[in-house]
């Protein structure tokens, strides 16, 4: 079984700020003021763990398609989406797939497990596209697993490489290593790049990593699912 995956996008992060206070009480009311004090702390805190975002969290899909409008600085990587018609060719997807900011076919990470087997990435692929040239500084982009707990049912373990290159893409791509050795893993589900200004960057999965597959009796749990953030600053 062949596993090959898409990178859903989405253009804004989220965060999230939390502000907790409480005064102190009289000696004669300190006992009864200090258990309500331990409840608003403990409910408080069962409302945070809702509210934080959870890479657990089971996306119900294993794809996303996401049409690119003017002036995104993310774009997915996937056969049929568009793309700045300045970038003629990705690391791994080439010109002869690139016509006018359309890819017609993409370069996708693949790789073929087997239940109860290790191995590793073995078609390396592109990711996402990062437009950071007309940023005043810069880009920080954010790379999450969003289908983690899936991902868990048909892996014991799993390593997945992360490279972001980057290009000008001045009359063409020349591609080059800007951010290497980083990884996805089944515990560390997300990654942050600062990206300079005045440059394309791609991230991908190259081959190599690691994985146990346990299952291949859901497919739809086998293919890692990311969404990507950008922001500029």
């Amino acid at each position: 079984m062949k596993i090959r995956f898409t990178a859903p996008v989405i253009n804004n992060a989220t965060s999230l700020a939390t502000l907790v206070g409480a005064p102190r009480g009289s000696s004669r009311h300190s006992s009864i003021r200090g258990r309500v004090i331990a409840v608003c702390v403990a409910a408080m805190s069962i409302l945070l763990a809702t509210m934080t975002p959870s890479f657990l969290g089971n996306t119900g899909t294993t794809s996303a398609t996401v049409t690119a409008v003017s002036g995104s600085l993310v774009y997915q990587i996937a056969s049929g989406s568009t793309i700045p018609t300045a970038v003629t060719s990705l690391e791994y997807t080439p010109s002869t797939a690139i016509s006018g900011g359309t890819i017609s076919t993409a370069t996708l990470p693949g790789w073929s497990p087997a239940a109860n087997s290790a191995g590793s990435v073995t078609t390396a692929g592109d990711v996402t596209l990062i437009d950071a040239t007309q940023a005043n500084n810069g880009v920080e982009a954010n790379l999450y697993v969003t289908n983690m707990a899936n991902l868990q049912t048909d892996y014991s373990s799993w390593v997945l490489p992360v490279t972001v290159y980057q290009s000008a893409c001045t009359t063409s791509c020349t591609w080059s290593p800007y951010i290497t050795g980083n990884y996805v893993t089944s515990t560390t589900g997300n990654l942050n790049f600062n990206l300079p200004k005045g440059f394309y960057y791609d991230i991908v999965v190259p081959t190599g990593g690691s994985y146990y597959c346990i299952s291949t009796t859901n497919a739809a749990n086998l293919a890692p699912q990311f969404y990507v953030t950008g922001q500029s600053y």
